[in-house]
């Protein structure tokens, strides 16, 4: 399978790094999947913060099993580091738990609302854990 990587240092360059998305979403990786009849009903973003990514792969509802042909990632370096942060803070486990998952569904409301007027296919963002982050 081949993923296409976009790379970006902060996360305030996001948004630029998801036209990106858009546009190789759109490009080739939609054009493949459906030139090789892989049916697919959505995109599926998933935030894999533990490795500074956020992937993006053609899925479908009906099964779990991946599905992708092609697909893309952005890796923020940021990420990676913020995450690594956490992972060495103090912060008792309870209150971690609450500011590291506020800061991932921020990432996913962050996806959700750029793809939310310029998609033309449904997209849902889900953390690494396989929790779907809903706006």
């Amino acid at each position: 399978m081949e993923i296409r990587e976009i790379p970006i240092e902060k996360l305030n360059q996001l948004d630029h790094a998801l036209q990106e998305v858009l546009d190789d979403l759109t490009n080739r990786v939609i054009p493949k999947q459906n030139s090789e009849k892989v049916n697919w009903d959505y995109i599926r973003a998933e935030i894999w913060e533990d490795s500074g990514r956020v992937i993006f792969f053609p899925a479908s509802s009906k099964t779990n099993d991946r599905i992708d042909i092609l697909a893309n990632f952005v890796f923020c370096t940021e990420l990676l580091e913020k995450v690594e942060e956490f992972d060495g803070s103090d912060l008792p486990e309870e209150e971690y738990d609450d500011v590291f998952s506020s800061f991932i569904e921020n990432i996913g409301h962050q996806v959700l609302g750029f793809f939310s007027n310029k998609k033309p296919f449904k997209l849902r963002c889900f953390d690494q854990d396989g929790n779907e982050i809903r706006t």
